[in-house]
């Protein structure tokens, strides 16, 4: 767990925790502070969680003009940001959530996506914010977290510098990461969730956060 405080502390910014699910309510633009009390909570030094509850069939909404995890400034250049987040779903609780660090701040505007009986979405990495609805319309269509990937991904001319990570309605999850993201950068998968990072200290980053996650008890939030 060093690691990922070493990296916390190195991202020193915005942490946000989104969870749906099929009977909470819309909280539009107005946040419940919470804490996760499944494995981010370890993994974010009990810090507390950023909380969205979204009603069924309800989205999280996000302007495609957006900068997103690598935000364009106000001269047209791109800040490089260091990111990670995590995508789960909950079977018991049919829940679907997810969680996202950054020194990027407002970061929850950018990265999570999420509809209740379709799936969550984490796109970051010079994040391309039409990701987030793109892929909440597939997963509705019943799409698996794979084929939504693939989909994003094969028409964007910047999918080298992106990153993402899917869970789907049934809890597939697929993780993708371009081959020009700032080191390092990469993902790792289990049941029911997906761990992705950029620009972290190690490999570790991502581990320990799936070790966390694979530990805890209780729902999402």
């Amino acid at each position: 767990m060093r690691v990922c405080q070493r990296s916390f502390e190195l991202l020193a910014g915005s942490f946000y925790f989104l969870a749906i699910d099929n009977e909470s309510f819309l909280s539009d633009h107005s946040f419940a502070m919470k804490h996760a009390h499944f494995g981010l909570a370890m993994l974010l030094l009990a810090t507390g969680a950023l909380a969205w509850t979204i009603q069924g069939g309800q989205t999280s909404e996000v302007s495609e003009n957006f900068g997103g995890a690598s935000a364009r400034s106000t001269v047209g250049q791109e800040q490089t940001i260091c990111t990670f987040s995590i995508v789960a779903y909950d079977p018991e609780q049919q829940e679907w959530g997810v969680a996202v660090a950054s020194k990027f701040l407002a970061v929850g505007a950018v990265v999570p996506w999420a509809k209740a009986g379709a799936g969550a979405i984490a796109t970051q990495s010079h994040a391309n914010t039409s990701y987030g609805p793109k892929a909440l319309e597939l997963l509705s269509q019943g799409k698996s977290a794979d084929e939504v990937i693939k989909l994003l991904t094969e028409e964007d001319p910047g999918k080298d510098v992106r990153q993402v990570g899917i869970v789907d309605s049934k809890g597939n999850t697929a993780t993708y990461t371009g081959s020009k993201c700032m080191p390092w950068a990469g993902g790792k998968m289990g049941k029911h969730y997906a761990c992705q990072g950029n620009i972290l200290a190690g490999e570790a980053v991502v581990e320990d956060m799936a070790k966390a996650f694979e530990e805890a008890k209780g729902p999402l939030a």
